[in-house]
């Protein structure tokens, strides 16, 4: 397997609208083994402290209709990317070098600016773990929960 326990999908990141997500949360997630690092797993529980309260959608696990135009657009999208893939159209593959020299861009000029010291990379050490256009940094002194 690919380790993988739960992966958030937003859709417009690949063409569908602002607004349409989808969650995977692997079998056996919250229980003993069926995760990817078993003694960790054997410690997590099933959450109870929802954000969300009301019906039953989603298998009881939140509240609210679903957006079924929304979904159908995501899912859409997604043919359509695979489509462009399958034959042969790289402007996807173009996008992410160029997302991703953006990002590199954008964290040396903060470091540039705020010091080395003062910016904190909090993305993956292995610089192709991540999302080409995703940057994820902390700042000295700066508590995001305020």
């Amino acid at each position: 397997g690919n380790g993988v326990d739960m992966v958030t999908i937003v859709g417009h990141k690949f063409g569908a609208p602002k607004g349409i997500a989808c969650l995977y949360v692997k079998p056996l997630c919250f229980v003993g083994g069926g995760g990817s690092n078993n003694e960790q797993q054997s410690l997590m529980q099933q959450p109870r402290n929802y954000m969300l309260l009301g019906g039953g959608q989603e298998g009881g696990q939140r509240a609210g209709t679903e957006n079924v135009p929304y979904i159908v657009a995501m899912g859409t999208a997604a043919d359509i990317l695979m489509e462009q893939k399958e034959f042969g159209d790289m402007q996807w593959q173009q996008n992410a070098h160029w997302m991703k020299a953006m990002r590199y861009r954008l964290y040396k000029r903060l470091v540039a600016g705020l010091g080395d010291d003062v910016v904190r990379d909090n993305g993956p050490a292995r610089h192709f773990d991540r999302l080409p256009n995703t940057l994820s940094v902390g700042l000295k002194g700066i508590n995001a929960s305020e």
